[in-house]
């Protein structure tokens, strides 16, 4: 079964995707923190307070990023109290990781739920992880599915992930690995290793698609690069896989590696490997090398999910 969850870092104008952590408790790793010159267009709407707000958010921020929690709770308190969306979505984050305050599921769900309402990805993406996972409140699928399709419509790597690991598994949806695979690519193609890892073993293991091998390693050499740290499996498994390959098929999984992680081009590339009955031949092997990867990629996990 694909594995456990991450939340929540703040130090960026949009949330990466690091790989999950394997444990049940959230970690840094979703949210990040709006900078101060995003926060500009609202400060225009806002006549009264205009520069109160950025202050206390570039106090907040630097507070964080600092260890002063204390400090930045006070921040984003005064701030989410007057519907700032960012803050409301930054002490979610404080709240589920225990920091400055003890942890309390219920209250960062109340702060995510809120910035949520309000169009913050970020938000969206934890809410509906704390969903998923029953965190807050009790567990429901059909409430995480609406928050990771609102996420995943805005463009979120996150969202788009966590949209196709519950069609992946039928999870508040009807199971439909067409689906699952289109928000699969379309995270992968954002620079999402965890999207670009599962996507790997879709094609690993042919699952709504033919197997293919020598795609899936080389979505995993690309997340791999991506996110080289030990959570990630990809870097292991293509290791694994590329044993099992004669020299003239790991040589064009290489190749293809290499066009899959120029800037912009995974799905380009992806298309036209899978269209391009030239490549395919050179990527033939025999059935007893056939067997043999089949066997490398039946002992690998299912997948990693959010």
């Amino acid at each position: 079964e694909p594995n456990t969850q991450r939340y929540s870092k703040m130090t960026a104008t949009t949330h990466s995707a690091p790989f999950i952590s394997m444990c049940n408790q959230i970690t840094l790793g979703l949210i990040k923190l709006r900078r101060p010159a995003l926060l500009l267009a609202l400060c225009l709407f806002c006549s009264l307070r205009p520069c109160a707000a950025l202050a206390g958010l570039e106090e907040g921020v630097a507070a964080y990023n600092r260890s002063d929690y204390a400090t930045a709770l006070r921040e984003f308190k005064l701030l989410a109290s007057q519907g700032h969306a960012g803050a409301q979505a930054n002490l979610g984050v404080m709240y589920g990781n225990g920091q400055g305050t003890v942890k309390d599921y219920k209250e960062a769900m109340k702060w995510f739920e809120l910035a949520a309402q309000q169009g913050d990805v970020g938000a969206q993406t934890n809410l509906a992880l704390m969903y998923k996972n029953g965190q807050g409140k009790a567990q429901d699928f059909s409430q995480a599915l609406y928050w990771y399709r609102l996420a995943a419509s805005q463009g979120d790597a996150l969202g788009q992930t966590g949209l196709a690991v519950m069609f992946e598994r039928g999870q508040g949806v009807a199971k439909n690995l067409q689906e699952a695979l289109f928000w699969y690519q379309r995270a992968a193609d954002q620079g999402s290793a965890l999207a670009q890892y599962n996507l790997g073993l879709i094609y690993a293991k042919g699952q709504g698609v033919t197997p293919n091998p020598v795609l899936a390693y080389a979505l995993w050499s690309v997340s791999a690069a991506g996110d080289p740290s030990h959570e990630n499996p990809a870097n292991a498994h293509r290791m694994e896989l590329a044993e099992s390959f004669p020299p003239k098929v790991l040589e064009a999984a290489q190749r293809l590696a290499a066009e899959l992680d120029k800037p912009g081009n995974l799905l380009k590339g992806l298309n036209a490997f899978l269209n391009n009955p030239a490549a395919a031949e050179k990527t033939k092997y025999t059935a007893a090398q056939r067997a043999q990867i089949k066997a490398v990629v039946g002992r690998q996990a299912v997948g990693v999910a959010i």
